[in-house]
């Protein structure tokens, strides 16, 4: 997830507030319902939601959006992350090339922040944390490019068009694992 995923960790870590991670890691929503989110916070003070096959619910997503996981993002997984209680979802659009941040409130979703180009995504959850939206979606040929929030630069999908690329993977219903 590169420079958005640096971006979190970096101040996740100067402030010792949790852990966060990049996919692929599934993250169990309920007895039936894995999901795999592009990035994910968990405060320490939830440490009890890391196990070692799948996490529990995290305090924040964040979501790449494609052409063909817009309705999974915006609506499937909109509806099972709120009601999995956590408390701030990102949606991140490269096509559009925005940032769009929403807060848990009363159980349902409210937009915080819609960022485009030449503006800052900020978080409520992580009080003092944003990110240039310029930076998120710079260049792949840069350090902080957005092949790495498209997947890994080597593989086969390098190069290619963030609209071409599924980013997101469907929320997904399983037998349950053991963590």
């Amino acid at each position: 997830m590169g420079a958005l995923y640096r971006a979190f960790y970096s101040f996740v870590e100067a402030h010792d507030l949790g852990v966060v991670q990049l996919a692929p890691l599934p993250v169990r929503l309920g007895p039936n319902t894995i999901c795999e989110p592009a990035v994910l916070f968990v405060a320490h003070g939830h440490a009890d939601r890391i196990g070692e096959q799948a996490y529990g619910p995290p305090d924040l997503v964040v979501e790449v959006i494609s052409l063909s996981t817009r309705q999974t993002d915006r609506v499937e997984k909109f509806a099972e992350y709120a009601r999995a209680g956590i408390s701030e979802y990102w949606l991140v659009d490269p096509e559009a090339r925005t940032i769009d941040v929403f807060v848990l409130r009363n159980g349902t979703y409210e937009l915080l922040v819609k960022a485009g180009p030449g503006e800052k995504a900020r978080s409520q959850l992580l009080s003092g944390f944003e990110v240039a939206v310029d930076e998120v979606f710079a260049r792949p040929d840069s350090s902080t490019g957005i092949r790495f929030l498209l997947g890994n630069a080597e593989s086969n999908d390098a190069g290619r068009a963030p609209s071409e690329l599924q980013q997101s993977k469907p929320v997904q219903r399983v037998a349950a694992l053991p963590c």
